[in-house]
């Protein structure tokens, strides 16, 4: 009889440790996860990892997230890991990033000839969580190397009844390759100008935007004294547009206009100068030579008031609406060019001169004898 009751309580025993066990270690399913890297300048602009300017100042981000909409990552149960390769390191070693410090603890340390930022897991990282850590980082060794990260479950800290079961492993990493090159000055491919109106619209190229803060675009009645008429912030794009306004500041026959770019370190560099007309109005003040013809087949159409800049369409109808003749001629600060007439009847005519926003510049009368 105590045999059995010894066997009984055995079993018992057993029984109990294994529910016990089994209510200690169940498993948790989450699904920490990170998606690629975007590089950004201290105004938030993306930058191409392809280009990144030695010692100049940039930000690392990395999405994460916890994709399962039901379970929390527990405290203790994962990490981010995120390397900066051989050729850059974050800003501050110390505090690398405050990114969700709430859910994070970090660190920076030099691992394996790399500097790396590390983030514990200290608090329950909540279900269906998206976010994007943000480091702010310098390049500064040349060449190329590459940006790693993982979110993955470690277990590290964690205790029963919480260990993490990853249910996707395979969206845990990512990388970004990226070249250091020097800080060479921003190259102006390209500067065109068009005047619209009480308008100047300007389109410059670039090349090389390493390290560039802004854009000012600069005129001058004489092309010696330049004043800025406008600002542009540094984009990730290599074309870009603005306009400003003819006051009576940069009002002239002919003003010259170019770009400065001003660096994050206050470098300059200039573009070209381009000159256009500087007359404020819709019209272009102008005349028909000679007036009227006999034999002629050429006649010129002069401008007394300002240049001709841009492309103009040319067209010639008599009094009675039919048209005779239309033209397109593209003109570079021009006081006149010639047209030609063919060989039209006598009669009268009327000439109109179309700028090239489409606006009409001109109605000119001539008559054929």
């Amino acid at each position: 009889m105590k045999k059995i009751l010894l066997m009984k309580y055995a079993f018992f025993t057993c029984l109990l440790i294994m529910a016990i066990s089994s209510k200690s270690y169940s498993q948790v399913l989450a699904d920490p996860g990170v998606s690629g890297f975007d590089i950004t300048d201290n105004l938030g602009v993306s930058q191409n990892a392809n280009v990144l300017g030695l010692n100049a100042n940039y930000h690392l981000l990395l999405p994460i997230f916890n994709s399962n909409q039901a379970f929390a990552l527990p405290a203790g149960s994962c990490r981010v890991r995120i390397g900066f390769g051989s050729k850059a390191k974050p800003i501050n070693t110390t505090v690398p990033t405050t990114s969700f410090a709430s859910f994070f603890s970090w660190t920076a340390a030099q691992v394996g000839g790399q500097w790396q930022v590390t983030g514990d897991l200290i608090a329950n990282l909540p279900p269906d969580f998206n976010g994007v850590i943000d480091i702010p980082f310098n390049p500064t060794v040349l060449g190329t190397s590459t940006f790693t990260a993982n979110f993955l479950v470690t277990n590290h800290a964690n205790v029963p009844p919480n260990i993490l079961s990853d249910e996707d492993p395979t969206n845990n990493s990512t990388a970004t390759s990226y070249t250091v090159i020097p800080n060479t000055p921003v190259k102006f491919t390209s500067l065109d100008l068009l005047k619209s109106g009480c308008n100047i619209k300007v389109n410059f190229g670039t090349q090389d935007q390493v390290n560039i803060d802004h854009y000012e675009i600069e005129a001058s009645k004489d092309g010696i004294n330049f004043i800025k008429v406008g600002t542009l912030p540094v984009k990730t794009q290599s074309i870009y547009n603005s306009d400003f306004a003819l006051t009576n500041t940069v009002q002239a026959d002919k003003i010259f206009v170019r770009i400065k770019s001003i660096d994050k370190n206050g470098q300059i560099q200039y573009s070209d100068t381009k000159a256009v007309s500087g007359i404020c109005g819709k019209a272009l003040q102008m005349n028909v030579y000679p007036n009227p013809v006999t034999n002629q087949k050429t006649v010129v159409i002069n401008a007394t008031q300002g240049l001709f800049n841009g492309t103009y369409k040319i067209s010639m109808r008599d009094f009675a609406g039919k048209q005779v003749r239309v033209s397109e001629v593209v003109l570079s600060s021009a006081v006149h060019f010639d047209y030609e007439l063919g060989n039209i009847a006598a009669g009268k005519y009327i000439i109109q001169v179309m700028n090239n926003d489409g606006s009409e510049s001109a109605v000119l009368q001539l008559q054929k004898l």
